[in-house]
């Protein structure tokens, strides 16, 4: 049915209202609106009422206007007149409300409810208080949509209570125009005192406005949308029995107990650990706590969380400092802004990304109008303004947790597991607070089913025990796996040997080497190397080119104990002991020089008699043991003998599989000789595993994707892609994602970068303090095989929902620039998602060396060099243009390259992958630094830098807000420029684009896409 408004009879036109002051929070929120147009982010969460029957329209029209007659705030009204907002009370008889009717179903009522509470307010000089009816086949259902201007959650009770009483004055009978109205003066708050700001300006020095950063989520591109969603968590009995035994233990209200677990549950998650949380606070005096309005301040409740200190101590803490900022709550956060940071370059402020919102009072639902009983829902607005807010309300004898959170920085399910370690950790307290925070257990049931952690019974342990178990950081968090036990390589080629001593082992074009020679050359290595003094753990080099030979020495290696290392081509490590080098290769120094031993027929004497420690190391970054997993694994993967095509050098990670996997599974070492005979090679060998790094794969591509069916292929270290996968899989390979000797998994059609700990590994993601994190939050990766202890990656990762390792990047690559933490492989796999880019590699170089000192562009210049998909045809400066729009839209300001450019090939090493040291030099001459700005919006832009500051030394670096610009300066700016150039920007790239340079840009791109 049609929707149907009843709206009372016009009134005589009254003069036009005097215009009010506006406030600075006033001003705040409207700024908000115009950072972000079209949001929602200041609408109240409506308040709806259920009754099991029917309310007159009439009456519910007439007891809502007599309210508004009441209360002058639900009358003022604000009007946006560009860079402007007015204020004005609308008299009595000016204020009508219409009554929005509605039939519905039961099925369209929850849509038809949010589409009514999400729906914007214009500033245009209307109420901003809307009321709708909807009517089902069984209920009436009264919905309030305000917006914070004139409203908070204390004046939604308030309103709906008096609303019932004047309805049922209105139901009995009584005329309500006959009856007085007694008029509810609007509440002025004071201003704030120099004491109340000299409080939080002490507060707040040398605060980080990086400190509240988690290590889970995303930062959204540039300042974000505002956009959010709630997951609601009744906390569990067990949890609120602990909370009622700590309230009295600790001798501090629920509300400060619940307030320090929220601290240190960020604690735990990467927050601090000296940061702030935001805690709303109702304001208004005790003689009118029932005004209605806006009359809250978010405080910034800072604190530091030292996990040495018992929960008993740190409750106390907390404490303190809330009554102490309760105490200056007269000082709006809108006032302490101009003075605080912001995150990176953007509108947001950087005091809290996280708030804790306390509703004592809010529990009860039931609500009677009309003498019929009816239920009270809060319909969410979808919006958020901040990270994460949680908003607790008591309920009975438990308690109901809403997360509000940002879906630009976090997804439900993160959400959902942050909410059930809280509810953990509460538990885990056990009554005993004076755990010391370290001790207090917060992984929640999910995080131990999938990482594999037997807990213990909390009830049956004592608190020692409990504190030996949460401190145990070898243990906790590493992945339960099955124990590898297999023979390794040494015995499996020796059995292979005694079985089948004519297989073929190596097949090189000319030749062929059979098991039985390959073992005897490597038998005579070994008694070569024990004459000459080797064993174990002596390190020995091999200078030879791909062939039985060098295979042999490795073996005979490894058969005398010691270790294999491949030197460069100019020096040989101080820790080699003997070289091993082919005819005619670069004799390089070291202490004794040996040729390698050549293949022979003879049958050498001495079987097998010992085999390597399975803890002795393999190579310089590999032991016995963890060769034995990565081959175990892929030999049951790979089922059968596996024949592979050997491309890389020896000591490259990706020999680890292209040499030593035949000889486990009884396959054949194909060596793939010079580039030109690849092909001919696959053509001679269908069925052998080809492997290459990811950034090689697409240079393979044009001689090998039409050899590719049905063959296993390995896509190693970083860089694997949709388009990558795409292409193997159209191909008819059968891809397989690795990872040094510890993680592989099968490409999916997504590609996305998650890798399976194999069988024999355990994995563990790590805090900096060496603690392990549960699912979802970025961490170390540490990983080990058997018993061995874990070792350091080097790499940052994840663990998924599915037990799977989300590999984010390299932590030696991470950049710190702009306020805000950059990793480079984040930014390589969007540039990447461009149909059109094959590979991407990001580094920062020097700025120019003629930028004055201290200037913006003096500041460090984050390239992108992107490689494009072979065959493709693409015009470089489109591409380029669409690349920095991607990345302008995705990416956290930090992150967003400042040059981009184009390459047919990225360089790489002797192994295919990408070639790091060569970057820098290969960025500096694509890029051509020198000259790089122009933009026809530059002296515009640097002139009303000028003008509205009201400085003529302002250059095209000058940051804005830095230089003595404001929000309402802003405004002002962004409104000249569309003026004066057409071009229409949003108030949000002021913050963003901070100066005339970064704005210029910003410009252009915004022309491009008009």
């Amino acid at each position: 049915m049609e929707p149907r408004e009843n709206t009372p009879a016009p009134r005589p036109v009254a003069p036009r209202p005097v215009d009010l002051p506006v406030t600075r929070k006033e001003e705040a929120m409207w700024l908000l609106e115009r950072l972000v147009p079209g949001s929602n982010v200041n609408n109240v969460p409506g308040a709806t009422v259920r009754v099991e029957g029917r309310l007159d329209q009439q009456l519910v029209l007439a007891s809502v206007n007599a309210l508004l007659h009441r209360h002058p705030v639900l009358r003022t009204v604000y009007t946006a007149e560009g860079t402007t907002l007015r204020k004005a009370v609308l008299a009595p008889e000016q204020a009508t409300l219409p009554l929005l009717a509605r039939t519905v179903t039961e099925s369209e009522l929850a849509e038809a409810l949010r589409e009514f509470v999400v729906r914007t307010f214009p500033l245009d000089g209307s109420p901003l208080v809307r009321l709708a009816l909807f009517s089902t086949e069984r209920a009436d259902v009264l919905c309030l949509a305000v917006h914070h201007l004139v409203f908070d959650n204390t004046s939604s009770t308030v309103f709906l209570e008096e609303l019932a009483h004047v309805y049922d004055l209105a139901a009995a009978g009584q005329d309500l125009t006959a009856i007085p109205v007694e008029e509810v003066p609007t509440f002025e708050e004071r201003q704030p005192d120099g004491k109340s700001l000299a409080f939080w300006r002490t507060q707040l020095e040398g605060f980080d406005p990086d400190s509240g950063e988690l290590w889970l989520g995303s930062r959204p591109g540039g300042s974000g949308t505002l956009a959010g969603d709630h997951v609601t968590h009744p906390l569990s009995a067990e949890a609120s029995a602990v909370l009622r035994g700590a309230q009295r233990a600790l001798r501090a209200p629920d509300a400060v107990v619940l307030l320090a677990a929220y601290f240190l549950l960020l604690a735990r998650h990467g927050a601090g650990p000296d940061f702030a949380v935001g805690l709303p606070v109702n304001i208004r005096d005790q003689k009118v706590q029932r005004t209605i309005g806006y009359h809250v301040n978010i405080l910034p409740l800072r604190t530091t969380v030292d996990l040495k200190l018992s929960f008993k101590d740190f409750v106390r803490q907390v404490r303190d400092a809330f009554l102490e900022a309760v105490a200056h709550a007269d000082a709006p956060v809108d006032v302490l802004l101009a003075d605080a940071p912001r995150i990176e370059a953007t509108w947001r402020s950087a005091l809290f990304r996280h708030v804790f919102n306390f509703l004592p009072g809010r529990g009860t639902r039931e609500y009677r109008i009309g003498g019929m009983p009816g239920r009270l829902e809060i319909v969410e607005t979808g919006s958020s303004k901040f990270d994460l807010e949680f908003l607790i309300v008591p309920i009975g004898e438990g308690y109901e947790i809403k997360a509000i959170y940002s879906t630009d920085v976090h997804s439900a399910e993160e959400v959902e597991l942050l909410l059930r370690r809280y509810d953990e950790l509460l538990t885990g307290l056990g009554g005993a607070p004076e755990l010391p925070l370290a001790a207090v257990p917060a992984w929640s049931a999910a995080d131990r089913a999938v990482l594999g952690r037997e807990v213990l019974d909390r009830d049956a342990q004592d608190r020692e025990a409990l504190r030996r178990e949460v401190l145990d950081r070898e243990t906790l968090g590493a992945a339960a796996v099955t124990a590898f036990d297999g023979p390794g390589l040494i015995p499996a080629l020796a059995a292979r040997v005694a079985a089948e001593p004519t297989a073929v082992a190596v097949q090189e074009p000319s030749r062929s080497t059979s098991y039985r020679q390959l073992w005897q050359a490597a038998l005579a290595t070994r008694e070569l190397l024990v004459a000459h003094g080797v064993g174990s753990a002596d390190l020995v080099g091999i200078v030879a080119p791909p062939g039985a030979e060098l295979v042999a020495a490795a073996l005979g290696v490894w058969l005398a104990g010691a270790a294999y290392v491949a030197p460069g081509p100019q020096e040989v490590a101080a820790d080699v002991k003997v070289l091993l080098a082919a005819p005619g290769a670069a004799r390089l120094a070291a202490p004794t020089c040996l040729p390698l031993v050549e293949l022979t027929d003879a049958d050498f004497p001495e079987p097998l008699a010992t085999t390597p420690d399975p803890d002795s190391a393999a190579t310089t970054d590999l032991t016995h043991r963890q060769l034995s997993v990565l081959l175990s694994h892929f030999s049951t993967e790979l089922a059968g003998p596996v024949d592979a095509v050997w491309r890389s050098p020896l000591a490259a990670e990706g020999a680890l599989l292209e040499v030593w996997l035949p000889l486990a599974t009884g396959g054949r070492i194909v060596p793939a000789g010079a580039e030109p005979e690849l092909a001919a090679t696959l053509d001679a060998h269908p069925g052998a595993l080809l492997q290459a790094p990811a950034t090689d794969w697409w240079r393979l591509l044009a001689t090998v994707e039409g050899r590719l069916l049905d063959r296993p292929v390995l896509v190693g270290g970083a860089g694997l892609n949709h388009a990558l996968a795409t292409r193997l899989r159209s191909a008819g390979a059968r891809p397989h994602a690795v990872r040094g000797w510890w993680g592989a998994a099968p490409v999916k059609a997504d590609a996305e970068a998650v890798l399976r700990p194999l069988t024999g590994v355990r994995a563990k993601i790590t805090a900096p303090d060496g603690s392990a994190l549960p699912i979802g939050v970025r961490g170390e990766l540490l990983v080990g095989a058997g018993s061995e202890p874990l070792s350091p990656t080097g790499l940052l990762g994840r663990w998924t929902r599915g037990g799977e390792l989300a590999v984010l990047g390299d932590l030696g690559r991470r950049l710190r620039r702009r306020g805000g933490a950059v990793q480079p492989e984040q930014v390589e796999r969007l540039l990447a998602e461009h149909p059109s880019v094959a590979a991407a590699a990001v580094l920062e170089l020097p700025g120019p060396a003629t930028a004055p000192p201290g200037s913006a562009t003096a500041e460090p210049v984050l390239a992108a060099l992107v490689q494009r998909i072979p065959g493709l045809r693409q015009d470089d400066p489109q591409l380029i243009a669409e690349l920095q729009d991607l990345t302008t839209a995705r990416l956290p300001h930090a992150a967003v390259p400042d040059r981009i450019a184009v390459l047919p090939a990225l360089p790489t090493r002797a192994d295919g992958s990408l070639d790091h040291a060569a970057l820098p030099a290969a960025a500096t001459e694509a890029l051509s630094l020198a000259g790089e700005r122009s933009s026809e919006h530059l002296p515009l832009l640097v002139g009303l830098w000028q003008e509205l500051i009201g400085r003529p030394d302002l250059d095209a670096d000058a940051n804005f807000f830095a230089s003595g610009g404001h929000s309402l300066l802003a405004a002002q700016l962004v409104q000249k420029v569309e003026e004066r150039s057409g071009i229409r920007l949003k108030l949000a790239d002021a913050f963003e684009h901070p100066t005339p340079a970064a704005l210029a840009t910003r410009m252009a791109a915004v022309a491009r896409t008009a």
